[in-house]
């Protein structure tokens, strides 16, 4: 729901193939539609014929044994959404590659949530000479984190922000008691890599459909 609206994550191998066809009905006015399949269960071809396709994995870690080592230097903090509209100009501009509507929506949204459930839900934020250029999301339930959203901008990548980045979220959750970490990444990417180096496994992988409608 962080993400989409327009998103249904089918888990039932009795699925009915006419709720998947209404439901990319009902959502053609967003310009998209999201159908993920948990498993590795497939959906009838015909329906997924001009889908662009994923794989996204699960990589999971006990906090303890991650270990990572800052590369660069940044100033990294809790957005306060009340005050930090760089950063949420950051979120606007990361957003618009899929549309100005939808990321005036995100930016506005996560504002919302930011203030809603701080409690909980925060991102932190990485700024260079007083620019923005990273970010990453983290939302707590009990002794779990997971990390979401993990983003440093094209310009500044593989200089060793990110790492910085992580390194920071990562001793701060250990600060608060955190036991274990989860994230979510492209199965056939390379950051798959990075976050293996650092201690992550793989635990399992869902596959993931995107319908453009405009």
């Amino acid at each position: 729901d962080k993400y989409y609206h327009n998103y249904v994550d089918v888990i039932k191998h009795n699925y009915k193939r006419e709720d998947i066809i209404s439901y990319i009905e009902q959502t053609k006015p967003y310009g998209f539609t999201i159908i993920r399949c948990e498993d590795q269960m497939k959906i009838d071809d015909d329906i997924l014929k001009d889908a662009i396709t994923d794989c996204d994995a699960y990589y999971m870690s006990p906090i303890e044994k991650i270990d990572i080592t800052p590369k660069a230097e940044a100033s990294i903090t809790v957005v306060n959404p009340k005050s930090d509209e760089d950063f949420f100009q950051f979120v606007y501009d990361e957003s618009k590659a899929f549309g100005i509507s939808y990321a005036e929506g995100n930016t506005k949204r996560q504002k919302e949530v930011l203030y809603q459930h701080r409690d909980c839900y925060r991102y932190y934020q990485a700024k260079v000479n007083d620019q923005v250029i990273g970010s990453l999301n983290v939302c707590i339930v009990g002794s779990f984190a997971k990390l979401d959203d993990f983003s440093i901008l094209e310009s500044m990548q593989k200089k060793g922000y990110g790492s910085r980045l992580m390194h920071h979220v990562i001793e701060d959750l250990k600060q608060q008691g955190i036991k274990e970490v989860y994230l979510v990444t492209d199965f056939h990417g390379t950051a798959k890599n990075v976050y293996q180096s650092w201690g992550f496994t793989y635990v399992a992988s869902f596959d993931h459909y995107r319908i453009m409608h405009h």
